[in-house]
């Protein structure tokens, strides 16, 4: 990431832009519209959404004017109600006119809106595709859709990525296009860490994340309603949090991508702070819960919303730097990073 501001501007500085195409504008699709709307170098070129009214409507309290949005009909009929009349509308039958219109619309900075994903990757001015839908079956959909459209392909999805994405970064490699999970989630974060680690040659004991939910394995939408409702979530999404579902999904995210593996079936989730990270997870024969190096894992404690990597260096060398630079005495030192942007 390192001078990338440097570079959306002087994109945005030679009349240039990456036009982005984004599907699903929930808690991370409409922070991410937010976001590109105001940044050097980028724009929003088109959302796709369930619910097109619903989409429009989340544009609008981001700020964008009626006026900018071009709303494109599916096969599925579109209700009008609550639907503002100053949104322009790109009806009819003959694609070919339908796809003038929208890159017309796209050239003069609108934003397209619609409920067909097909529709979205099929839009010749987008670069990049972004999935922010958190569903595994419409991951694999948005994705075989933006690749064989040559898009590069950014996904939030790391349900979709752990179940296929292998075959989805083979069918871009192929296509010679990107296909990335997305910087700043901690599947990626972590990552981060994994590879400074990996490229100095220390040897990494586990990798992980903090669990920012109390675990309860048996907990469902029903147990959680309350508490969903308080945290402004849906009931489902919450219990992929706490019953600790969705941390099982980002750390197989990242075992595919580092190699590293789980220790045990579901890992050990152990409440630790930050400071016992280094003794907690450490081999059982130095006193701590692993019984092998080189493992995924999370923690409940003051660890989140952070990421973090325990490792070591069999070089005495490395070791007496690592304390020169107050790392601690080892033999386990620790990254650590107090936070994750998703």
């Amino acid at each position: 990431m390192l001078g990338i501001n440097d570079k959306l501007k002087d994109l945005k500085s030679r009349g240039g832009s990456i036009k982005t195409g984004i599907v699903g504008v929930g808690q991370m699709g409409s922070s991410m519209v937010a976001q590109i709307v105001n940044l050097d170098g980028m724009e929003v070129a088109a959302v796709a959404n369930r619910n097109v009214n619903n989409a429009a409507k989340i544009l609008k309290d981001i700020g964008i004017e009626a006026s900018k949005m071009v709303l494109v009909e599916s096969g599925i009929k579109v209700s009008n109600a609550n639907m503002d009349s100053g949104i322009i509308k790109i009806v009819g039958q003959d694609r070919s006119i339908i796809r003038q219109k929208i890159s017309d619309a796209v050239s003069e900075g609108k934003i397209i809106v619609t409920d067909d994903i097909g529709e979205l990757t099929g839009i010749e001015e987008i670069d990049v595709v972004v999935d922010a839908t958190g569903d595994p079956e419409a991951g694999a959909q948005i994705s075989f859709s933006a690749i064989n459209n040559r898009k590069h392909m950014v996904t939030f999805n790391v349900e979709a990525d752990t179940t296929i994405g292998p075959l989805l970064k083979k069918m871009a490699d192929n296509a010679g296009i990107v296909y990335t999970v997305a910087a700043g989630d901690e599947p990626a974060a972590t990552k981060e860490l994994y590879d400074m680690a990996d490229a100095m040659g220390l040897e990494v004991i586990a990798a992980g994340k903090g669990k920012n939910n109390p675990l309860e394995r048996c907990a469902d939408p029903t147990t959680l309603a309350d508490y969903a409702a308080q945290k402004g979530s849906s009931a489902r999404m919450m219990t992929s949090f706490v019953d600790g579902t969705k941390s099982m999904f980002e750390m197989a995210c990242l075992s595919n991508s580092t190699g590293l593996v789980p220790d045990v079936r579901g890992m050990h989730g152990p409440k630790v702070n930050v400071k016992e990270l280094t003794r907690v997870y450490s081999l059982k024969k130095d006193g701590g819960i692993l019984s092998k190096k080189g493992v995924v894992e999370f923690a409940i404690g003051n660890i989140a919303p952070g990421v973090f990597l325990v490792y070591t260096s069999h070089l005495k060398i490395i070791r007496d730097e690592l304390k020169y630079l107050l790392f601690g005495d080892g033999p386990n030192y620790l990254l650590y990073r107090p936070y994750h942007v998703e």
